[in-house]
């Protein structure tokens, strides 16, 4: 096969937050600019952030798709290649941060795959890696617009990175010739950002960058933003039923404060020297091996000064508020109430007593409620909102059934249902 038919499969595996969301977004918006510049086609994610991964994880497949039986399992995984190399192009490129962390086996066979369907083709893997610290602070950053309430059990369950093993694995398996490894922090510094240094990584000419329309996903909390958001998590975790009552969730609700000013979210010396202690061989690891230095622990990643609650912190708040379903409403309330009678700077007190005589004028009955009131009163204004899609499902669908459509509208309802009822 000469070498103008020979197919480059890049693989973008990762890490986590090193701007995969902003590349695979601009790769998917940018498809015919691939093609015309480096004849490439970009096989965007399918199912849900893991993308890629689920298909040879045999655990995502069943926990994400409902597969057990083995003969769907292997049909899902040769279709995914199949689909790929349906496209006349001579690259390929997947980009799926899940893939990391995909067991060694998985990915022998991911590259067993690929090389049973392709005569000649040769792999570049691409990794992005980020000092641990800036990493598990914009971790715990997301865990907790999520909803987590304990910034030691993200640390200890979801967020430490094994540098050593997810990258030793895919070296092994396409040798260190075919693995390309770069800081995130680097990228950082190219003139369109990491998505313009990926494009070149990929073959795309300095030049043509320009031409393509770069997306920047930039999903960052303020400081103030997340400890507003982590003292909501912790008020309805100690709740005593709130692991019984469905009702209270909170992922997809505290929208309106993500837009809270302030400075950049950093982590305490302590929880970072914890972070850090559990990752030392890995970064030395990486100093060693790859000549990739994290052992800068001198830098200034924590958390040094109280917060000031301006002007701005006032405006944001009172923004936000009137979006805000009423539990959080009422959790709010009771944060500006706790700060008040805890700052000591003049000019924080006053911008939330302004809070403080907003809510008051604008919401005063909330304010004499307690918090189990309140949630009693949300959970029926749930319940009463439930009964008013159902009736509308109803109405609609006996017009869809007139015209042989009832399944197509089914699935359409079922998930506009969900999507209505996670916003409650």
């Amino acid at each position: 096969m000469s070498n103008e038919n020979k197919k480059v499969i890049y693989m973008h595996i990762g890490m986590h937050k090193t701007a995969s969301t902003s590349i695979q977004e601009s790769l998917t918006i940018n498809s015919k600019l691939l093609k015309k510049n480096i004849n490439a086609y970009y096989y965007g994610k399918k199912y849900g952030l893991r993308g890629t991964k689920i298909i040879f994880d045999d655990e995502g497949l069943l926990k994400f798709l409902k597969i057990k039986d083995k003969e769907k399992i292997e049909s899902k995984k040769k279709n995914f290649i199949k689909k790929i190399l349906k496209q006349r192009r001579n690259k390929i490129i997947i980009s799926d941060e899940g893939l990391l962390d995909l067991p060694k086996e998985s990915i022998i066979e991911l590259k067993s795959l690929f090389e049973k369907s392709l005569k000649d083709v040769k792999f570049v893997i691409i990794i992005s890696l980020r000092d641990v610290r800036t990493y598990s602070t914009s971790r715990i950053q997301q865990e907790i617009k999520k909803g987590d309430s304990n910034i030691n059990q993200i640390i200890n369950d979801k967020i430490i990175p094994s540098y050593k093993t997810s990258i030793v694995n895919y070296i092994e398996v396409f040798g260190i010739e075919n693995v390309i490894i770069y800081k995130f922090e680097d990228a950082c510094t190219h003139e369109f950002g990491p998505t313009g240094h990926f494009l070149e990584l990929i073959g795309v000419d300095s030049k043509d960058i320009q031409k393509f329309n770069i997306i920047n996903m930039n999903d960052s909390l303020s400081d103030k933003a997340v400890e507003l958001i982590y003292y909501i998590n912790q008020k309805i975790c100690s709740l005593e039923f709130s692991t019984k009552n469905s009702n209270i969730n909170i992922q997809n609700v505290n929208y309106p404060l993500h837009e809270i000013r302030g400075d950049k979210f950093k982590l305490k010396k302590e929880v970072i020297d914890k972070i850090i202690e559990r990752c030392k061989d890995d970064i030395i690891w990486l100093k060693e091996h790859l000549g990739i230095d994290y052992t800068d622990t001198e830098s200034n990643f924590h958390k040094t000064e109280n917060y000031m609650y301006d002007e701005n912190y006032y405006r944001d708040i009172i923004n936000a508020y009137p979006s805000l379903n009423l539990l959080l409403k009422k959790l709010v309330y009771d944060f500006i109430l706790e700060k008040k009678n805890e700052v000591s700077d003049d000019l924080s007190k006053e911008n939330l007593e302004k809070i403080l005589e907003y809510i008051r004028n604008n919401y005063n009955k909330l304010t004499t409620l307690e918090l189990e009131q309140v949630i009693k009163i949300n959970s029926s204004n749930y319940m009463k909102i439930l009964v008013y899609i159902n009736r509308y499902y109803l109405t609609i669908l006996n017009f869809y059934k007139s015209y042989g459509l009832k399944g197509t509208f089914n699935k359409i309802i079922i998930y506009a249902k969900g999507k209505i009822l996670k916003s409650i």
